[in-house]
């Protein structure tokens, strides 16, 4: 009987095992197969894993901006102070350093709470978790992912020390304001440092992980301040605080900003090129994550006087225009905007309202800004006072109370060292905020007369060409394709027979043509392209006169090239990089050898570029002549007076200016290359020579007075009309330099030699 009962009992037992057996097993399964299989490996979970912000920094150490896809700023735990820490370990888990990960008293508790409130009142989940679910999970709601998330703050907990926990989750937390982390946060909210951080702002902010938008201090203060009470409490809780404390600090006002959502502060066109080279030469890097030092070659002094120069003389230059009327949206301007509420004609004064607020403008101050107006098919002037009307929108200057309009003509100015390639400063146009579009590298314009270097660098480099070689002002028919072209000199007249260097002076189209002719266009366009011209150029003689469409940086480039004995160097923007780590990932010089590229016979370009210093001594730019070391450069004007250009190089740096109008209307009667964009680039070169002299520049600069003279050339004086030539300076000759193997070739032409040239011989041999 007893025996019957065990053998009954053991088959029980054994059936209840087999029965309970097999669920075990399936849920041991789907355990494995659900929760464990796919968990993210925790080996290499530190502060790298975290997206941090990258800097970019001038050449004289000034932070030019910022890139990031989150506006974070990594610190340290021993960076944050321990009344920073102690705020959010008691606003999101007060048994942080109690538990293994996961704070099953506090679950339970939260459940209660919210059982009893009938809504989700509080979570369960602890600093820990949630750094698992930021970096390691997705964010989907499931009871899986919620083991999941569990059984990886575990293992979290027995990988890392509570600190470095932490000092993960201060980092990683978002606290809206365009504020990852509390470092970000401490800057963004407050525009302090973390370690300046109070008591009281660090409790405001321990307050806004749970819903930054919602406790937003900015948006809704009166929950903020309620979440701040909530935080204070737990820190009373904790025993951080005493109670008396706590109101104390409760009751302190704080000054709140909103997050600079402009991540560029020096330099925006500039910083544009800088994430274009960064992507070429570190493409397997995410720019915006990866906490990069990247210096650049800005120097900010340098670009303080070129932006300043540009939106000076573009204002002065739209001003001239005329005032255009009121403005359609406040988008796309430069200048606060404002509603004209009210207008007394007599008083000349205009009442606008803007920020709240009503300011008076004068216009009677303003008189000398008319606008235009047509009658009887004739221009003329109309006061201000007349084009206002109330219910305008205008632009404001809140600094003078005047009223302004962004000007809607354009330019761009780009300043490099051209032996290495380096940009030193770029203004991409009037303002960045008005438009991103860069016309120092992106705006394809027709180069005019800046162009000409190039043919006469043809003819100097292989075809014989001296800077004493005859050329003829006179018309001339060609033929391209089908129809007939007959250029024409700017002033339209005729100057016959001239030297080289004369023609390029007085910027010459006949001879330009002539020579392009005598040289050929192909010719032309592989002298360009040797200089880093990479832009499509037409293969016909407009070729000469500058029809082909350039970018400003090419032809600065390029000038650059040919003041440095024909050595072309490729465009840098960006120095060097260190990792989050400081290790230098990417250091340009080294590269610099790999970067230089000799584009043309050194001889023929530094001829040219003596020859070029006659633009400024006496052709179209004379307004430079008593700039206070040597300039070698080229004005350039399109048909219609469209583009308005001046490149030229001193001996140690090359600038280049450009400005005209986006939509390629006419600049006016007139307006030259000579007349807008010379002075524009003495004025901003002139401020760069005294920062040089100053020795504001780290010695990379001396204020050499003159360009070197380069080996195998001989300097000559001639007559620059003529070309009547003497080894020794004659009064009213120009200095210019011949191949040494050319001196035969000119030597009838000696002054010395009494062989009497006529013009007919001039004409016979154009190539002298």
């Amino acid at each position: 009987m007893i025996h019957q009962f065990i053998k009954r009992l053991v088959g029980l037992l054994f059936d209840l095992t087999i029965l309970f057996s097999l669920p075990c097993a399936l849920l041991i399964y789907w355990f494995y197969h659900s929760v464990l299989r796919d968990l993210p490996p925790v080996l290499e979970l530190d502060h790298k894993v975290l997206p941090q912000t990258s800097f970019v920094w001038s050449r004289d150490g000034i932070l030019m901006g910022e890139y990031f896809r989150e506006n974070r700023y990594f610190a340290s735990i021993q960076e944050i102070p321990a009344h920073v820490i102690n705020a959010f370990v008691a606003a999101e888990d007060l048994n942080f350093f109690r538990h293994k990960g996961v704070d099953f008293v506090g679950i339970l508790r939260a459940l209660i709470v919210n059982l009893r409130e009938g809504k989700i009142k509080q979570g369960g989940s602890t600093i820990t978790q949630q750094v698992v679910k930021n970096l390691l999970l997705t964010r989907e709601k499931s009871f899986v992912r919620k083991i999941q998330e569990a059984v990886l703050a575990y293992q979290i907990e027995n990988f890392l020390t509570k600190e470095q926990i932490l000092e993960l989750y201060l980092n990683l937390v978002f606290l809206g304001n365009n504020s990852y982390g509390v470092k970000a946060a401490a800057k963004n909210y407050f525009r302090k440092n973390l370690s300046d951080l109070t008591l009281a702002e660090a409790t405001l902010l321990a307050g806004l992980p749970q819903a930054p938008s919602k406790y937003s201090p900015l948006r809704n203060s009166r929950a903020a301040k309620a979440r701040q009470r909530y935080v204070l409490d737990q820190m009373v809780k904790g025993g951080f605080l005493s109670a008396k404390e706590a109101n104390q600090i409760f009751m302190k006002e704080l000054k709140i900003y909103p997050a600079n959502l402009e991540n560029y502060y020096l330099a925006p066109y500039y910083l544009a090129e800088v994430r274009k080279e960064l992507e070429e030469i570190l493409p397997e890097i995410d720019i915006d994550t990866e906490g990069l030092t990247i210096e650049t070659f800005l120097i900010s002094d340098f670009q303080h006087s070129v932006e300043k120069t540009l939106k000076k003389h573009l204002t002065e230059l739209d001003r001239s225009y005329g005032y255009r009327g009121p403005v359609k949206s406040s988008e796309n301007v430069y200048y606060p905007v404002g509603i004209v509420e009210k207008i007394d004609r007599k008083m000349g004064l205009a009442f606008v309202g803007i920020n709240g607020g009503t300011i008076q403008l004068n216009l009677k101050s303003q008189e000398e800004w008319f606008n235009f107006d047509i009658h009887e098919g004739k221009k003329r002037f109309k006061p201000i006072l007349d084009s206002l009307k109330s219910g305008d929108l205008v632009e404001v200057d809140l600094k003078t109370n005047q009223l302004v309009q962004t000007p809607e003509i354009e330019g761009a100015a780009v300043v490099i060292n051209p032996k290495g390639g380096e940009v030193l400063a770029l203004q991409g146009g009037f303002s960045f905020k008005v438009t991103q579009f860069n016309r120092v590298t992106q705006s394809l314009r027709q180069a005019g007369s800046a162009f000409k270097p190039f043919v006469y660098l043809t003819a100097l480099e292989r075809f014989g060409y001296t800077p004493l070689s005859i050329v003829n002002d006179v018309p001339r028919t060609y033929r391209i394709g089908g129809q007939i072209w007959s250029p024409q000199n700017y002033d339209e007249e005729f100057e016959g027979p001239m030297t080289l260097t004369r023609a390029l002076e007085r910027s010459r189209n006949l001879p330009a043509v002539f020579v392009t002719a005598s040289v050929g266009v192909s010719n032309v366009i592989k002298t360009a392209r040797n200089l880093g011209i990479e832009s499509k150029l037409p293969r016909n003689l407009t070729l000469g006169l500058g029809s082909g469409d350039v970018t400003l940086i090419e032809l600065v480039r390029a000038y650059g090239a040919i003041c440095s004995e024909g050595v072309l160097a490729k465009t840098r923007y960006v120095k060097r990089v260190k990792n989050s780590k400081g290790q230098v990932i990417y250091d340009s010089d080294k590269f610099l050898i790999d970067n230089l590229i000799q584009g043309s016979d050194p001889r023929a370009a530094y001829i040219l570029c003596e020859m070029m210093k006659y633009v400024v001594k006496s052709g179209t730019a004379t307004t430079l002549k008593d700039f206070p070391v040597a300039v070698s450069g080229k004005t350039g004007t399109t048909n219609d007076f469209v583009d308005a250009w001046f490149i030229a190089s001193t001996p140690e740096i090359t600038g280049g200016v450009w400005i005209g109008f986006d939509t390629r209307k006419s600049l006016g009667e007139k307006m030259t290359g000579g007349r807008l964009a010379a002075p524009l680039w003495k004025e901003f070169m002139g401020e760069i020579y005294q920062i040089i002299n100053q020795n504001k520049v780290f010695g990379l600069f001396n204020g050499v007075q003159d360009f070197p003279t380069t080996t195998g050339v001989t300097a000559v004086y001639f007559n620059p009309i003529n070309g009547r030539f003497s080894l020794s300076p004659v009064e009213g000759f120009y200095l210019g330099f011949v191949k040494n193997e050319d001196i035969e070739k000119i030597k009838p032409f000696n002054v010395e030699n009494q062989e009497n040239i006529s013009k007919e011989d001039y004409l016979r041999n154009p190539n002298l």
